[in-house]
């Protein structure tokens, strides 16, 4: 389980390329995990805390960077992972063939289909 839990915190659309700034991506990763966390055990959006505090919000300012402060000690690591010698391997040509014919026959019933019209 402990597995599962870091990975939801991991996933999502953050990755450095060489077309990002280091300190960009790694800030708009914080700011997305703090409000996932926030949305998700504390049924409550972060995201105007992080600006400003309002009147009646139960999350003030500095309790939403106390909690961002919590994630930003993670560091990532990239790892290579090799596929096995026989790790889907062994059948991809015969599914990707099936995969193919299958779509085929889509088409040529769209195809007769855009005809009738």
């Amino acid at each position: 389980e402990s597995l599962i839990a870091t990975g939801f915190l991991r996933m999502g659309p953050w990755e450095q390329t060489g077309m990002s700034v280091f300190k960009e991506t790694r800030q708009f990763w914080l700011d997305d995990v703090t409000d996932s966390v926030g949305q998700t055990f504390l049924a409550h959006p972060m995201q105007c805390a992080k600006c400003h505090d309002h009147k009646f919000d139960p999350v003030p300012t500095r309790d939403y960077y106390r909690m961002m402060a919590i994630f930003s000690t993670t560091q990532f690591a990239e790892h290579k992972v090799t596929f096995l010698e026989n790790e889907n391997l062994n059948h991809f040509e015969s599914s990707h063939d099936l995969v193919m014919k299958k779509i085929n026959g889509y088409e040529k019933q769209r195809s007769a289909l855009e005809q009738k019209m």
